[in-house]
């Protein structure tokens, strides 16, 4: 599977577990509509920018930028 595939089929899973997730809170009435509003309009932006990324620069400026987000992630993770 080629990066673009791979990244398309990666924002369909997200998706699927953001409804599923919308709706569980929902369901229990704990949605933050505020944080929500603001987290999606965010989430959009990223999109569009990694995807222009991804159509400019293919998998050579993927790469670095996943792995400086990785490592950014474990460094939270381990200092909490």
């Amino acid at each position: 599977m080629d990066i673009r595939t791979a990244s398309g089929n990666t924002k369909l899973v997200n998706l699927a577990s953001n409804l599923a997730a919308l709706v569980t809170f929902m369901i229990n009435g704990k949605v933050l509509f505020l944080l929500s509003i603001t987290a999606g309009l965010f989430g959009i932006v990223g999109n569009y920018i990694g995807s222009g990324l991804v159509l400019k620069g293919g998998s050579k400026v993927v790469k670095p930028v996943l792995l400086v987000v990785l490592v950014l992630l474990f460094l939270k993770i381990v200092t909490e």
